[in-house]
């Protein structure tokens, strides 16, 4: 049986409408919800959903930080690493020819 968390109608609000979305749930997931709103003191479960949707674009921002930060950290220790030989067009001359000789040729 699934529980209804949401009627479905438009809601004035100053100078727009504001669409109310019905979300059918299990009873499992809506007593879930129901614990998470006790547990974070929310108010009610609308609330609690709408606060998780407009979050919802930001839940990922430290993961992505997190992912810049160790790009940046690897392009630093290469840019601190030791030196080498400059990369020229002949190096990728030699680069280019070394991978034509090395690698299987196709069947046709």
């Amino acid at each position: 049986m699934n529980t209804k968390l949401a009627l479905q109608r438009h809601i004035p609000f100053d100078s727009f409408y504001i669409n109310i979305v019905t979300i059918y749930l299990p009873k499992s997931l809506k007593k879930f919800i129901d614990t998470s709103v006790d547990s974070f003191g929310v108010g009610t479960n609308r609330k609690y959903m709408g606060e998780l949707i407009r979050n919802a674009p930001n839940r990922h921002l430290p993961q992505r930080e997190s992912q810049r930060q160790q790009l940046r950290d690897q392009i630093l220790a290469g840019a601190m690493s030791c030196a080498t030989t400059p990369v020229t067009p002949a190096y990728f001359h030699g680069l280019r020819e070394r991978i034509l000789t090395t690698r299987p040729q196709r069947i046709n």
